[in-house]
């Protein structure tokens, strides 16, 4: 049995946003923990994959988020009522693009540093986007109804596939 979400659009994305910062604490706090960290101790070429896996994660974050209203967006501003699905931009090739920039940075970072405490974050990061995504997505249709999940038919969730 589905229940429906009666809340409102913006009660909703505040509360999304305050359990995301919430949950980045015990990250931040394992991160104040590792110290300082001498790359010298790794083969460069890990840390430039790393790196650069992190840098293309940043970048890709950068882009989706110009493609939303940033107070909407953080839950202190309200949406515009019956707003169309958008499918512009990096929208075109995923659904979820800056979910994809939060992947490829927590990833690179700890392919960059190669840290235990770090692959822990990265895991949990991971696991709480897909968590939260999935859930994200039913508000979606319940939104845009079959306009999202014709949308969810033709788009991958998080990473581009080619197409022959």
């Amino acid at each position: 049995m589905k229940t429906k979400l009666n809340w409102s659009p913006q009660a909703y994305r505040l509360l999304f946003n305050f359990v995301a910062t919430i949950t980045l604490i015990p990250g931040v706090l394992i991160l104040k923990s590792i110290g300082q960290i001498s790359y010298s101790e790794f083969d460069i070429a890990i840390v430039v994959v790393g790196t650069l896996l992190g840098l293309l994660g940043l970048s890709i974050i950068i882009i989706a988020l110009t493609n939303y209203d940033l107070l909407a967006f953080s839950g202190l501003g309200k949406e515009k009522p019956n707003e169309k699905l958008r499918v512009n931009g990096l929208n075109k090739h995923v659904r979820h693009p800056l979910y994809s920039g939060i992947f490829l940075l927590v990833w690179g970072i700890y392919i960059g540093m190669l840290n235990w405490n770090f692959l822990i974050i990265a895991v949990v990061t991971s696991a709480y986007i897909y968590i939260g995504t999935r859930l994200e997505e039913r508000k979606l249709i319940e939104q845009f109804g079959t306009d999202y999940e014709g949308y969810m038919k033709r788009v991958p969730m998080f990473f581009p596939n080619r197409k022959a």
